[in-house]
């Protein structure tokens, strides 16, 4: 048996599958099954370079101009870096996927119009893509490809509670989610809350020599989940040193104040399908909240204090004595920066903002 070409192995091409059985005394007969096993060896193999075939031109996967008669519609397969089957589209593509794109972009909570399901991807798509690619802290490029399409299963995925879960059994009729979010902010409150101090110092980070806030693994949570560097998984767009990093006992800067980063936390960790934190904006700029407050606060709802720019997760809603009391997990509280639970009169708060899929 002659030695297989290099090239059949890091390149599966349908001419690099030809010549693999040429190699093996066997391509007299199966040079035509050559160019249908190259999307099997795809598969088995991956893609050139072990890049996502989604990357690619799919003009790639067409038989040779040479024989016009033979074409390779090969379907996409699992990218190696990913689970994305997709294609990937961007402005200016068509067809069934793009309109599958549209309708799955359409369950999304959006501050967008609805997408009409055409299959072509134009000026109102290509809006709706970057705004689901910024609220999943990704490339706001349009380009959809395997990340994009990994990340928009996820989020699907993670909107099934809200649509399944039935709500007759909750106190008030009120959705159950709502009480999942309370009880987010409550355990990290009762579990974690003692151990951020984000004004306080915690040692030394041997690599950069620098103090550490105490309780900064905890702070990287909340910001990595709630203000996503784009294109980094794990990093806040915030800067990861000024979240970790002290540079004065007692002084919470350069790291932001996350009181509203903190609660959009509990709301996603829940997990309720919302956008990520907007700079200078609030709690009622994130996409899948509403716009307006509401009248009535209720568990899961997020409190807004204007003279404090504060923001907390509203825990339990009480009747006591004809007047309406409020408890709240709230983040970046105290002298320390730390997590507190509070309780007080409803007229303490200036707003009270919810999800738009819990109303």
């Amino acid at each position: 048996m002659g030695v297989v070409p290099q090239q059949a192995l890091d390149a599966p091409s349908p001419q690099a599958v030809a010549a693999l059985l040429k190699t093996l005394g066997q391509s007299g007969l199966l040079r035509s099954a050559a160019v249908n096993l190259a999307p099997l060896l795809r598969q088995a193999l991956g893609p050139p370079g072990g890049r996502c075939l989604a990357e690619h031109d799919q003009s790639q996967f067409t038989a040779p101009a040479q024989r016009p008669t033979v074409t390779v519609h090969a379907a996409p397969v699992p990218c190696r870096q990913g689970n994305a089957m997709n294609p990937t589209l961007r402005f200016g593509s068509s067809g069934p996927l793009v309109q599958q794109l549209q309708q799955e972009l359409n369950k999304l909570p959006s501050s967008l119009p609805p997408l009409a399901p055409d299959g072509s991807y134009g000026s109102k798509t290509l809006a709706r893509v970057r705004e689901f690619q910024s609220g999943r802290g990704l490339v706001a490029d349009g380009i959809v490809g395997p990340l994009s399409w990994t990340a928009l299963a996820a989020w699907l995925a993670a909107m099934v509670p809200l649509a399944s879960t039935p709500t007759a059994p909750a106190p008030g009729g009120e959705h159950p989610m709502r009480r999942k979010i309370a009880q987010v902010a409550w355990d990290e409150w009762m579990h974690n809350g003692a151990l951020v101090h984000a004004k306080q110092g915690a040692g030394i980070d041997p690599g950069a020599h620098r103090k550490l806030r105490r309780g900064h693994e905890r702070l990287m949570k909340y910001f990595n989940v709630s203000a996503p560097k784009p294109g980094s998984p794990g990093s806040t767009y915030y800067g990861d040193d000024n979240v970790r990093s002290l540079q004065s006992e007692g002084v919470l800067a350069p790291c932001k104040h996350w009181c509203g980063i903190f609660a959009l936390w509990a709301v996603k960790t829940a997990p309720v399908a919302v956008g990520t934190w907007v700079d200078g904006l609030g709690i009622a700029s994130v996409v899948g909240f509403k716009s307006t407050p509401v009248k009535t606060p209720r568990p899961g709802d997020i409190a807004y204090r204007k003279n404090k720019n504060h923001h907390a997760v509203v825990f339990q809603v009480l009747d006591l004595g004809g007047q309406t009391w409020v408890t709240t997990i709230d983040g970046n509280s105290g002298q320390t920066s730390t997590i507190t639970k509070n309780v007080g009169p409803r007229s303490e708060w200036d707003a009270y903002y919810t999800v738009s899929a819990l109303a």
